[in-house]
């Protein structure tokens, strides 16, 4: 199954070479403060050092950083709109995994996060939106060489993932669910 993604203006587009781990919602200081939100949704964890490939008019420009746990992380973002599209952490190979963010996925809908980390920075008004045994305080240790779960495993019940990007008159008139589902029902006419 290949998973693609792009930024919010178009010009960088990613799609998934490796295995995908996991999916997270990930409470830490670093993602609430750079989400500018309550939390960062990290969904694709891919220890695959393949990860994941980038095209498009211009390249990702990456932010050198360390991150809260004090690791050398690269914070890669659209330099024309400024979306945020991953987190690479490449100190050791066994540490070394990409994190592609939720909303540069072109179907994000359908996925469903497996595992909640960094809950101690977890700020008290968020909701839980995993079962209690997949909390993590810090980042989950990649236990094995293959893959954790599979992407199909991240879906919710009865769904499947798309890699299509809705079109723009999807999202015209504030109805954008009512215009995908009849462009879905007048393609299968």
């Amino acid at each position: 199954m290949t998973i693609n993604g792009k930024c919010y203006c178009g010009a960088i587009h990613w799609h998934v070479v490796g295995a995908v781990d996991f999916t997270s919602v990930c409470h830490c200081r670093d993602c609430q403060c750079i989400s500018g939100s309550a939390y960062g949704s990290t969904s694709l964890m891919i220890y695959d050092p393949k990860g994941v490939e980038f095209s498009g008019d211009i390249k990702p420009k990456v932010y050198h950083a360390k991150s809260e746990a004090g690791r050398h992380t690269q914070r890669g973002f659209c330099p024309e709109c400024g979306t945020v599209l991953f987190n690479h952490v490449s100190e050791g190979e066994e540490d070394e995994h990409w994190a592609m963010r939720t909303g540069s996925i072109a179907d994000s809908r359908a996925l469903r996060m497996d595992k909640e980390i960094f809950m101690k920075s977890k700020l008290s008004w968020v909701p839980i939106v995993t079962k209690a045994d997949s909390h993590y305080i810090g980042m989950p240790k990649r236990k094995n060489k293959g893959p954790q779960t599979t992407i199909d495993e991240t879906l919710n019940e009865g769904e499947q993932l798309k890699g299509k990007v809705p079109a723009e008159d999807d999202v015209e008139n504030g109805e954008p669910e009512k215009k995908a589902k009849d462009r879905r029902r007048l393609s299968r006419a």
